[in-house]
């Protein structure tokens, strides 16, 4: 689902509730000790991170998924979600960007 209140860049926002995508995590061909890293990275960015102070680690609670069109990343994240949910017992989300509206932003108009 697309908002027209997300900021630039934003595609779209979901809540995923336990179980919703878990066809896809199932689904991503990838060693499992590497699923096993994301979702414990997962995990630890909703438990951990509210009880920290970003000052002593600055975790950010954010995996960042890059590579190529078609190669897997948004099935990957939504399964994900998914997954973590499912281990939590209840919603998280997820949101996706498009790259492209954020390009000319983070690397500058070349010197102008």
């Amino acid at each position: 689902m697309t908002s027209t209140t997300e900021p630039t860049g934003t595609y779209a926002s979901h809540i995923v509730s336990p179980g919703e995508f878990s066809s896809l995590w199932e689904a991503i061909i990838v060693d499992q000790q590497i699923k096993d890293s994301l979702l414990s990275q997962a995990i630890l960015n909703f438990t951990l991170r509210p009880k920290v102070d970003r000052a002593v680690v600055p975790l950010h609670g954010i995996i960042l998924l890059t590579g190529k069109p078609g190669t897997g990343k948004t099935s990957l994240a939504r399964g994900l979600a998914s997954r973590t949910a499912e281990s939590l017992a209840f919603e998280t989300g997820i949101i996706e960007i498009s790259g492209h509206d954020y390009e000319v932003d983070l690397l500058g108009n070349g010197g102008a």
